[in-house]
């Protein structure tokens, strides 16, 4: 009981969201803008605020980092042979697989969750840095490629694309505030009481906001499923809240001998749902924009569930 109440608080938030969207209290264009200031003001004022008060070697834990890349890797190369061979899906479709399967949604749950459940979103902030920086990176880079042999554009072609994922990288605000407040935490360097307060009071609303804008696009997402490809779309989401998280169990617990709260936060974070970034990019590259929306509404949906059966289980025996 007490495990759900700990949850319930998000669930109730992600809740008001969706029938604030579902009552007309808002439109679809202003969950936009919810979503753009959690994005690019609320969470970089929280993550500069946190981890420039951490200590580094508080907020990196190698063996940590080495179990969820480990994890990653074997869900999405599993996931792209699957989708690719046995499916017969283009290499661009199998890549999107990917990131359904084996990224989570780090900006709008898991950065809320760590926050309002443990008080502290250090675990989220390598595995942000990572499925950013390299696996977003390697999965755009794959789509570019298959989508390349149907464009007549052929010199320099892969130099604009590289150069145009990497500015992608490069401009995510979350990323750019995490690498700003270890800099400043590394080096010892102090903000105004101030500007501590402005960020204290601009950041207290990034959970809050961040699950409320989650909650809107669960109702415009679930406008969009269909039924088509509901096999493929059963085994992304099976494999994301269910091998992915199993998978990280044995991998931090019997390989990199994680501790209680290393271990812990491996497994939830590999319990994540999928990433909005599926939707945007299937979008974007004008892929199966109603099989992206699906994965993403369901396994947030389901991922509710599956949390609170994994926080027991995790109190039970670890």
């Amino acid at each position: 009981m007490n495990i759900f109440l700990l949850m319930l608080p998000l669930l109730l938030i992600v809740l008001t969201g969706y029938c604030s969207a579902k009552f007309s209290l808002f439109s679809e264009e202003s969950n936009t803008y919810f979503t753009k200031f959690a994005f690019y003001i609320a969470m970089p004022c929280l993550l500069f605020f946190d981890f420039s008060k951490t200590p580094v070697s508080q907020s990196i834990n190698v063996p940590y980092i080495l179990a969820f890349v480990l994890c990653m890797l074997i869900t999405g190369t599993f996931m792209f042979i699957f989708t690719s061979v046995f499916l017969k899906k283009s290499l661009a479709e199998s890549a999107l697989n990917i990131m359904g399967s084996s990224q989570v949604n780090t900006a709008y749950f898991a950065i809320p969750l760590f926050i309002l459940v443990f008080n502290n979103p250090t675990p989220v902030l390598p595995i942000l840095i990572f499925q950013t920086v390299i696996l977003t990176t390697i999965v755009l880079l794959i789509i570019e490629h298959d989508l390349k042999e149907k464009s007549t554009e052929k010199r320099g072609y892969y130099f604009e694309k590289i150069k145009s994922v990497f500015l992608i990288v490069l401009k995510n605000p979350i990323i750019l505030a995490c690498i700003l407040g270890l800099l400043f935490s590394f080096f010892n360097l102090q903000t105004p009481i101030v500007v501590n307060k402005f960020l204290e009071l601009i950041g207290e609303t990034a959970a809050p906001l961040a699950l409320f804008a989650l909650g809107q696009s669960l109702f415009f997402d679930l406008k969009k499923i269909v039924g088509k490809e509901l096999m493929e779309v059963a085994i992304i989401t099976f494999i994301k809240l269910l091998i992915l998280p199993t998978l990280a169990f044995f991998v931090g617990k019997y390989i990199f001998h994680l501790d209680h709260f290393w271990l812990t936060s491996l497994i939830l974070m590999a319990a994540m749902p999928s990433p909005k970034n599926m939707f945007i990019f299937a979008v974007r590259y004008k892929l199966d924009v109603k099989k992206a929306s699906t994965v993403v509404a369901l396994s947030t949906l389901l991922s509710f569930v599956t949390l609170n059966v994994l926080f027991i289980l995790l109190h039970a025996s670890i």
